[in-house]
């Protein structure tokens, strides 16, 4: 053993425990950090975890929430259009308390209440002033002219329910987009068409052209409900993202229209489907390729069989006399000598019989929106009517690819609607069919909450 000092062997173990020390202690901070690796791994996990199962959830109540305002929307329209269509055949309000008015004004009011309720996950939609102002400028000369003719409380009654229905459309556009409300519209009055019109098929059998079963609807109000979901499933076959199910609605429903044989309803469909196919971009194959099939059948049909000029002639008696017989109407009103608040601001909505004279009949009818618009809103009717139709019409064929289509046909269909049917601007489905491309051309983009 050498003085003063530690021997050799000593020494080595020194620091040979000293390494397994520091061996041990690096170790254990490596344990250390793996388990708190681990541990942040697993924290990390969870919280993935629990944020998936939260977007889970939250895309589950959106869905819930869609569907259940689809449903909504298919409720909102379906109870407007019941309530527009006409429940008496020929039977005017002129005022009092008449039940049917009342009922047929408190369904609006449920479908304007209904629809009132806004889905959270769609953002606010601003809208445009254009239909709004002309809309209402329309009900407001009327209201001042029913109250100068006398007729104030009934003229008063029907704008209040004008103002209703397009209340309940902008409404129903708020709440679910204008997309979900344009599809839950069309399929709505495609469904209440069917149904009326699969209870009227006695008529068809009786008369050779579809009325209404349930309601007391005539062939012209009926075709009204099979056009627009026509146009509507048109534009979604030439678009290309359609199911196969589409085509066979559209053989359905123009089966169903030529069975009303309303000329007008034919005519305006077959103007709003050219509108679709000339206005929508990059048609698909198949969809151009039917279209090009189509045309020698109709040359065939038109020049080889009677079918077409049975229908237009409807058997070569009196396949005029419709028409002539409007324009007796048309002639009585405008030669007729107003006054001044007759003559600007008509007699009110309550105004749709006029008087004929030289005839076996004393009054008649009004059936063209134009000429309805003179007498229920005088001139300035006219001219809020026309503002509306001209705007509507270069909005639509302006707007974008991707709806320019829809929104034409639609509007070209209630522009030759009106010709010969009242209704454009009144408590009617055709002022809906007008209103909707209308809204949807003012709408602003949306904003989330």
């Amino acid at each position: 053993m050498a003085q003063g000092g530690t021997t050799p062997d000593h020494s080595d173990r020194k620091r040979d425990m000293a390494r397994i020390r520091d061996v041990h202690r690096r170790r254990c901070v490596l344990d250390t950090n793996l388990v708190d690796m681990a541990y942040a791994d697993r924290r990390d996990l969870l919280a993935v975890e629990a944020a998936s199962a939260a977007v889970a959830w939250t895309d589950s109540r959106t869905e819930s929430a869609t569907r259940l305002d689809a449903w909504r929307m298919y409720a909102v329209w379906t109870i407007l259009f019941v309530s527009l269509l006409p429940w008496r055949t020929r039977v005017f309000y002129s005022g009092g308390t008449d039940p049917t008015v009342v009922a047929k004004a408190a369904l609006t009011l449920v479908a304007m209440l209904v629809a009132s309720v806004r889905n959270p996950h769609v953002g606010r939609i601003a809208l445009g002033p254009r239909s709004v102002v002309l809309v209402a400028v329309y009900v407001v000369a009327s209201g001042v002219g029913g109250w100068a003719a006398g007729a104030g409380a009934p003229s008063g009654v029907l704008a209040i329910r004008v103002a209703i229905v397009a209340a309940t459309v902008v409404l129903a556009v708020r709440a679910v987009g204008i997309d979900e409300a344009a599809k839950t519209a069309m399929f709505s009055m495609c469904a209440v068409g069917f149904v009326i019109g699969a209870a009227g098929l006695p008529t068809f059998a009786a008369s050779g052209r579809l009325s209404g079963g349930i309601l007391p609807l005539n062939p012209n109000d009926l075709a009204m409900l099979f056009g627009p979901p026509t146009i509507w499933f048109l534009w979604k076959l030439f678009r290309g993202n359609a199911p196969v199910r589409y085509g066979a609605a559209v053989i359905l429903l123009l089966g169903a229209s030529w069975m009303t044989g309303s000329r007008t309803g034919m005519v305006a469909l077959v103007a709003a489907a050219l509108v679709v196919l000339i206005a929508t971009p990059n048609i698909p194959r198949p969809a151009l390729l039917s279209v090009v099939l189509a045309v020698p059948f109709a040359f065939y049909m038109l020049k080889y069989t009677s079918i077409i000029s049975t229908f237009v002639g409807r058997n070569g008696t009196g396949n005029v006399s419709t028409l002539n017989s409007r324009t007796i109407a048309w002639s009585a009103v405008l030669n007729s000598n107003p006054d001044f608040s007759h003559l600007w601001f008509g007699g009110g909505f309550s105004t749709k019989v006029v008087a004929v004279a030289g005839q076996f009949w004393e009054s008649q009818v009004v059936d063209s929106s134009w000429i309805s618009a003179y007498i229920q809103a005088g001139l300035i009717g006219i001219i809020v009517l026309a503002l509306w139709s001209i705007t509507s019409l270069i909005s639509a064929f302006r707007s974008g690819p991707d709806c320019r289509a829809l929104w034409a046909g639609l509007v070209v269909f209630a522009l030759i609607r009106s010709g010969l049917q009242s209704g454009l601007i009144d408590s009617a489905v055709l002022f809906v069919v007008m209103l909707l491309p209308s809204i949807a051309l003012d709408l602003r983009p949306a904003t989330m909450d």
